[in-house]
């Protein structure tokens, strides 16, 4: 085709050729002649043939006219650097933008207001070029806004949307929702959760310029949605009647968009407040993806695991973004709605988590509070758990399941903090066998009934406790009694409770009644009031009566007058049984030794130790204590002998020196900073804060 001067502009489809010039175009796609002659002043991008074209494209230079420019506007060299990229198949990357507005307003208007049977193919054309420009946002915006409006021209009542990449790069929301919604409203239908999704996030593409998971918004979005508007959302009709119009990219007026007839009568969901509600919940739901899309985004391969899922949003642990946690939240949940409290080795779980851990060495206090958040995710709370008093999970032990939301989190005091206190002494340090801890597990639970001080919430994670200490038993030392915790008047409190445990108890050893003497002592009660309930408590025989040994009175003995001492015989010296003396000493030391692991704080009888109190080094301890402290965090690891020597040779009992340190440490930062694991090991993710508390002087 040999286009001349005085023809009226006509579009070029693909396939024809056009010659300007001399120049041959085999491309199509644009519009040649002089005028379009509607008086619409969208003649700006017509190839006009009869313009002079320059002999080389080199001696163009693009101007900064962004908007004004036209083809009848450029040099003559710059009509031939435009026709020679338009026959290039525009893949020249390095453009002027007046090329892109020109060749885009063709697009534009073939779609649009020609309305042309080969719109498809301009639409094609108009993918190519996203593809092609991926790095040009001009191309970009004004290719994806060609792609956004089309969706609206042939609209069928009824249909879908389907959300497509290409949308992303436009600042407007496709025709194609706009219409759905309409439609909705006008039929008074509910809108549903997808529905409402897709026009919120269109409508928030710009507004909320973020990289964020789509999946993971849309699957929150889902689960939001449904539990606040199950049924839906029923909007009333606006009056305002919808319009549809968009901007030409010669910047000339906009056009309105050719709609199917049918459309014309809708309200326009856009005059409603109905998007006001959406916009509100789709920022909710980027905003609680936040901090995963970040991690992600940061570490690729950080999907699904212990760090992915303490920033996930707890609606979607079920889910596929929770990777292996869902499968074990599945688990523990069916498991649960059969026993109610599901019992598990810790490497069991580790395992089944797919955690590497298998030393208590490799788990850090990071790690805990990591395994402790995404329980919390799941609605499942375990102990023992170091957050409500416990010592924390090992390895070498078992954990304890029961349904708790958020994790169930109580706080460690008052009649909470009495009743724990109590069950870590009588199973931990009194019982002797398993037998005895099972009595003592029910003996705690009639108790805590009793106790009008604690909620529902403080029972159930008692009773998980309870539970822990008995599956647990022997795997550690018991745990140690902080009196901290409790005030002066809630101490009393709990030797009322341990003399009510312990005198419950079948076949109490010497060594533990000794214990429970010991303890109740220490709390400022009497031994006393522990051997009455122990008489009160005494074990019946299988007819349900107690023997009474029979009573026979005595005739008594006279008594005989007092000897006469002799003049002449010295007195003998009483004769001593050394056996038995030997037999004292030897029980005697085998109590003390016995107590003395036991109870911290306490300095041998008829020993005080007296410790001078000064400034301190850490967290308000004292001298002697802050450089016990020192030498553990020098050494990091130091075997049990070595701490006793040296703590013995400071004159303390090594028990006692380890609760003090511990009670200073949970009280500023939560934790223990020594553990007594065969070895004393420091906790060496507490090393920067402990240095902070150090007082010079």
């Amino acid at each position: 085709m040999v286009v001349t001067g005085s023809d009226r502009a006509r579009w070029v489809k693909r396939g024809e050729t056009a010659h300007i010039h001399g120049m041959g175009l085999f491309t199509g796609l644009f519009y040649v002649g002089k005028t379009f002659g509607d008086g619409e002043g969208h003649d700006k991008y017509i190839v006009n043939p009869a313009l002079p074209i320059g002999r080389s494209a080199r001696e163009y230079i693009p101007g900064h006219d962004y908007w004004g420019a036209s083809y009848e506007a450029l040099p003559p060299s710059g009509r031939r650097a435009y026709l020679e990229w338009i026959s290039g198949s525009c893949r020249d990357a390095d453009i002027p933008v007046q090329f892109v507005r020109l060749y885009a307003s063709g697009l534009y208007r073939r779609v649009f207001v020609d309305k042309g049977e080969d719109s498809q193919t301009v639409l094609a054309e108009a993918q190519r070029l996203m593809g092609l420009h991926a790095e040009n946002e001009v191309v970009r915006e004004l290719m994806s806004t060609l792609l956004v409006f089309a969706t609206g021209i042939d609209y069928k009542r009824g249909q879908v949307p389907v959300y497509r990449p290409e949308w992303s790069k436009s600042v407007y929301v496709p025709a194609e929702v706009i219409l759905r919604i309409a439609s909705l409203i006008a039929d008074r239908t509910p809108i549903g959760a997808d529905d409402a999704f897709l026009y919120a996030m269109e409508r928030g593409k710009i507004r909320l310029r973020k990289t964020i998971d789509a999946e993971g918004v849309r699957l929150l979005w889902r689960r939001l949605y449904s539990g606040r508007y199950p049924d839906g959302i029923v909007v009333d009709p606006p009056q305002q009647k919808l319009k549809l119009a968009l901007s030409m990219p010669d910047g000339v007026r906009s056009v309105k968009l050719p709609v199917p007839d049918w459309c014309r009568r809708l309200p326009d969901p856009r005059a409603d407040g109905f998007g006001d509600r959406l916009d509100a919940m789709f920022s909710e739901c980027v905003s609680e993806l936040e901090g995963y899309s970040r991690l992600v985004r940061r570490t690729p391969g950080a999907a699904g695991t212990l760090e992915a899922i303490n920033v996930l949003p707890k609606q979607l642990v079920a889910t596929s973004m929770a990777g292996r946690f869902a499968s074990v939240k599945t688990s523990l949940d069916n498991a649960l709605a059969k026993q109610g409290v599901v019992t598990s080795k810790v490497l069991t779980l580790f395992k089944f988590m797919e955690l590497p851990f298998t030393d208590d060495a490799e788990i850090t206090a990071g790690v805990r509070k990591l395994i402790a958040g995404a329980m919390d995710k799941m609605d499942i709370a375990f102990e023992p758990d170091g957050r409500a008093g416990a010592q924390g999970f090992t390895t070498k032990g078992s954990v304890v399941f029961f349904r708790g939301e958020n994790g169930l989190p109580v706080q460690w005091e008052g009649a909470y903090a009495i009743q724990r206190a109590c069950a870590d002494f009588v199973i931990g340090h009194v019982c002797d066998s398993g037998g005895q801890a099972i009595t003592a597990e029910k003996l705690l639970f009639e108790v805590r009934r009793a106790d009008v001080g604690l909620d529902e919430r403080e029972r159930t994670r008692l009773a998980a406790h309870a539970r822990s200490l008995v599956v647990n038993r022997g795997v550690r030392k018991g745990a140690p009694f902080r009196q901290g915790r409790l005030h002066e008047s809630e101490v009393s409190r709990l030797a009322f409770l341990v003399i009510e445990v312990v005198s419950g108890l079948p076949d109490l050893s010497v060594q533990s009644i000794a214990t429970a003497e010991k303890f109740v002592e220490k709390l400022g009660g009497d031994r006393r009031a522990l051997h009455a309930m122990l008489h009160r408590k005494q074990q019946v025989e299988p007819d349900g009566l107690v023997s009474v040994v029979r009573a026979e009175p005595a005739r008594g003995v006279a008594i005989p007058p007092p000897p006469v001492p002799s003049k002449t015989a010295e007195p003998l010296p009483p004769a001593l049984d050394f056996d038995r003396l030997k037999r004292i000493e030897d029980e005697t030391v085998m109590v003390t030794g016995l107590l003395s692991d036991i109870f911290a704080g306490d300095a041998a009888e008829g020993q005080p130790v007296v410790v001078e109190r000064v400034a301190g080094k850490f967290g308000g301890l004292d001298e002697v204590h802050s450089e016990i402290l020192e030498a553990v965090m020098a050494a990091g690891e130091m075997s049990r002998g070595d701490f006793d020597v040296l703590v013995k040779n400071k004159r303390l009992m090594p028990a006692g020196v380890l609760e003090t340190i511990n009670d200073m440490a949970v009280g500023l930062f939560g934790e223990a900073v020594l553990v007594d694991d065969a070895d004393v090991i420091f906790e060496e993710n507490l090393r920067a804060e402990l240095e902070q508390t150090r007082l010079n002087g």
